[in-house]
């Protein structure tokens, strides 16, 4: 993914997704219709039927397992990420990410992009167009931690057939509604340790809610997790810039790239 200042807001909503473990965080701001989407898809007759116990059960389960980052604050994060856009294939990505926080500063990379937040500056890299985007200090907090009662009863009039599958200690919780304007499907899975492995999502085009065709399919794979671990040698600003005649340059290896500085 190349960064521009038109896509950075894109880049940084995928590392909410990954940030927050299984995306569930986002669930709520997903199932909200926008603004400026077209006419509403017509609402299925279980939009309006309520959860068993069961089910609540099952989505109280599948909170619990997404927000275990919630309070950690020292971590590291790898997996690989696939994004296919069924309407138009140049949207479609398939990359390599890795996140990795320590208290208030964290780094984030995203196949050929990095973006770095540290006290003193933040920063987007593209090693693809060979440009350093230099913004002021943006602050690294968690995510707020909303009861999962709530978030729970959030759901319970969305029509969402919720089923819970178990095999060999791996366990997967999905949620299916074919006819939902924004969030169709949901899956998490997660293993014995209680840690997440995968997440995957169909979302509606935000523009044309009822044309499937044009739905995006996002796939996260959690590859390895390191809780308590930081990779502190990417949370060094020498590690991107310089002083010269004090003047803020980038660092040899990025001499030909174009320092950007937002207004």
């Amino acid at each position: 993914m190349k960064i521009s200042k038109n896509n950075i807001k894109v880049l940084a909503t995928v590392m909410v997704l990954l940030t927050t473990a299984a995306a569930i965080a986002g669930i709520p701001a997903l199932i909200r219709h926008e603004e400026h989407a077209s006419a509403p898809v017509a609402v299925a007759e279980a939009m309006t039927a309520t959860l068993s116990k069961e089910d609540q059960a099952i989505l109280g389960e599948m909170y619990t397992v997404s927000h275990q980052l919630d309070s950690m604050t020292v971590y590291t994060i790898e997996g690989t990420i696939n994004v296919k856009d069924l309407a138009d294939s140049t949207n479609s990505m398939t990359s390599s990410y890795m996140y990795t926080r320590s208290g208030d500063q964290a780094y984030y990379r995203l196949g050929q992009s990095e973006m770095v937040s540290l006290k003193e500056l933040y920063l987007a890299i593209s090693h693809d167009t060979k440009d350093i985007f230099l913004f002021a200090p943006k602050q690294v907090t968690s995510p707020v931690s909303v009861p999962v009662e709530m978030q729970v009863n959030s759901l319970k009039k969305e029509g969402y057939k919720v089923t819970r599958t178990s095999s060999e200690g791996v366990v997967t919780i999905s949620l299916n509604n074919s006819t939902h304007a924004t969030l169709r499907e949901y899956s998490l899975t997660y293993d014995s340790t209680g840690w997440m492995r995968a997440t995957n999502m169909r979302v509606a085009d935000e523009l044309h809610p009822g044309d499937r065709s044009r739905d995006k399919l996002i796939a996260i794979q959690v590859r390895k997790f390191e809780p308590g671990k930081a990779r502190e040698e990417l949370l060094k600003s020498g590690r991107y810039l310089q002083q010269k005649k004090g003047v803020v340059i980038p660092v040899a290896a990025m001499k030909d790239y174009e320092m950007i500085k937002d207004r």
